[in-house]
């Protein structure tokens, strides 16, 4: 090999070396401005992202994890440059305010750009439970349950790892959620609320859009929704045990 052969081989190397210990960079560590986790325990690794207007988040990593996405506002396109052996760019299409998608998990390595002024703002849930083996298809839900009269439950996806349910607390109404023993459920808001918490001696729980909150396993918690507009819910209940 030629000296001038040797010195390009040697300069690969390096730049491949560079990009790994970029790439081997947590998103909340190398983009703490985007990623902030705001819940985690055994079960599962909360993460809000937030993009700014046309910005450029440099790279990062997730974990390989099964993922559920939950969008909390209408963004434009946004550009996911991959690094590594494939180089491969995705764009993620315009998202709508309370649609989920369920991913598989896989090379998450990229670079961000949002490719338009519209913020985008959502939740990554990432998953520490067993898959059992389930190959889960890709799936996203973007209805609403809109104009709902009185409390509605919806299954819109399920498999051996997780369930999936949109809940509609009616103005004036109440829900049951009861957990089954070994599984426990998370609550997120898709609307602003405050509701009242039965058996809570404290105020009502207020929730923003993106806010959780966590029900134990083998529990009965009960929400009333005092507000003058429907309330929607999305619960995501544990169906499989922490890895």
């Amino acid at each position: 090999m030629t000296p001038m052969k040797v010195r390009a081989a040697v300069a690969t190397l390096v730049a491949v070396a560079a990009v790994a210990s970029l790439g081997a960079q947590s998103a909340t560590t190398s983009a703490p401005g985007a990623y902030r986790t705001q819940f985690e325990n055994a079960w599962v690794r909360l993460v809000r992202v937030s993009y700014g207007p046309n910005e450029r988040v440099p790279v990062h990593e997730h974990p390989r994890s099964v993922t559920t996405y939950i969008y909390l506002n209408a963004s434009g396109p946004v550009r996911f440059k991959h690094v590594g052996e494939s180089n491969r760019v995705a764009t993620r299409q315009p998202t709508t305010p309370g649609s989920f998608r369920v991913s598989r998990g896989g090379d998450e390595v990229h670079e961000v750009e949002n490719t338009t002024a519209a913020p985008s703002d959502f939740l990554r849930l990432e998953f520490k439970t067993d898959d059992s083996g389930n190959r889960s298809p890709y799936f996203r839900d973007a209805r609403r349950l809109e104009g709902a009269r009185d409390t509605v439950s919806d299954v819109r996806f399920t498999n051996a790892q997780m369930r999936i349910t949109r809940v509609s607390i009616a103005p004036g109404k109440n829900v049951e959620i009861v957990t089954p023993a070994a599984q426990p459920a998370l609550l997120v808001a898709l609307d602003a609320a405050m509701l009242s918490v039965e058996g809570a001696a404290n105020a009502p729980l207020s929730m923003a859009i993106g806010q959780e909150r966590w029900v134990e396993a083998a529990r009965t918690a009960r929400f009333a929704n005092p507000g003058s507009a429907s309330v929607e819910i999305l619960r995501i209940d544990f169906l499989s045990a922490p890895r």
